[in-house]
């Protein structure tokens, strides 16, 4: 199982801490939330022309980076975020429109597709799993929010290993992250229940030793 540090910040100054503690950690993957103030009610750093040269100060320019996006107009975000180089983008399936869901997720497919990078598809845990149904022969990526959409340092949220439980029998092939009030402890149990990934934020960022923090999701 992998463990992916999750970069959740308010402003430049903040993603720019955040990348240099990425880079001692020695993670080959970094994640950042994007929220929007609407679909979740904090607004994070949303400037990722910024972020090549960001990643290259930091030497993380080969990381392999994802966007998280909690917004409710996706598509110009998403845009940017591709623009940027993301290689993954994973979007919540409740901003999906009503009516022709599909067809907008295959724009976001051929969005993604043609910028080289990977969609995966998001729920919260208010969402029933039932939400993802329709597309589980379409992606291979899916993620489960275990805490509301929004800020950093919730508590888990114990109803995701029925979810995670129902999907991994229903999509044995799909790659499956956990997002959201992650300990070691509860990385754990996530692993047993099959969890491919797990993202951690605030466990990591907030530490007092941020090294020794992932060094414990590690041994996990």
């Amino acid at each position: 199982m992998e463990i992916i540090p999750t970069i959740n910040c308010g402003d430049e100054e903040c993603v720019r801490r955040a990348l240099g503690i990425a880079a001692l950690l020695g993670s080959e993957k970094v994640k950042f939330d994007v929220s929007d103030g609407t679909f979740a009610p904090t607004v994070t750093w949303n400037d990722p022309a910024e972020l090549p040269a960001l990643l290259k100060k930091e030497g993380l320019e080969d990381a392999f980076a994802e966007a998280h996006l909690m917004v409710r107009d996706v598509k110009p975000v998403l845009a940017k975020w591709l623009a940027a180089g993301v290689r993954r983008a994973i979007v919540h399936v409740e901003v999906f429109p009503k009516e022709n869901s599909y067809d907008f997720f295959c724009e976001l497919e051929r969005m993604c597709g043609a910028a080289g990078a990977e969609l995966g598809l998001a729920i919260a845990p208010r969402t029933s799993v039932d939400e993802l149904v329709p597309y589980l022969g379409e992606t291979l990526f899916i993620q489960l929010l275990a805490v509301a959409p929004g800020p950093s340092g919730q508590a888990f949220d114990e109803g995701t290993f029925e979810k995670l439980e129902y999907l991994r029998d229903r999509a044995p092939e799909a790659t499956i992250e956990i997002d959201g009030g992650v300990t070691p402890a509860v990385a754990r149990r996530l692993k047993e229940a099959g969890a491919d990934i797990v993202a951690s934020s605030s466990y990591i960022f907030a530490a007092r030793d941020p090294l020794a923090a992932y060094q414990e999701f590690l041994e996990a």
